[in-house]
């Protein structure tokens, strides 16, 4: 029963270990998409007249949700394999998975 509730903590914190990794990630990338975008839009006139509003909404939000997943993923992916690592010999496979 102890390894059950300690797997479910392990759970837990690689779950917000993730979301914290994430959002890390997510701010660094607005803060590079927002001003290029803003910067191109003030001054490039093309950018301007041929790219609407919902194109520039996407040159921003796009790097800002790819971030934020693929940190995400690749802290979870960190923490699981840690998670291996440290339960069995070798990095052997086990029966039941963390998640």
């Amino acid at each position: 029963m102890a390894a059950v509730e300690e797997r479910k903590a392990q759970q837990s914190q690689c779950t917000w270990d993730a979301a914290v990794a994430g959002c890390k990630a997510a701010v660094g990338a607005l803060a590079v998409s927002w001003p290029a975008v803003y910067l191109a839009n003030k001054n490039f006139t093309g950018f301007r007249t041929r790219l609407g509003i919902s194109g520039k909404t996407a040159l921003v939000v796009s790097p800002v949700f790819f971030m934020f997943f693929w940190s995400s993923e690749m802290k979870m992916h960190e923490c699981t394999s840690k998670f291996y690592d440290n339960n069995n010999n070798n990095g052997k496979k086990v029966e039941e998975e963390l998640f």
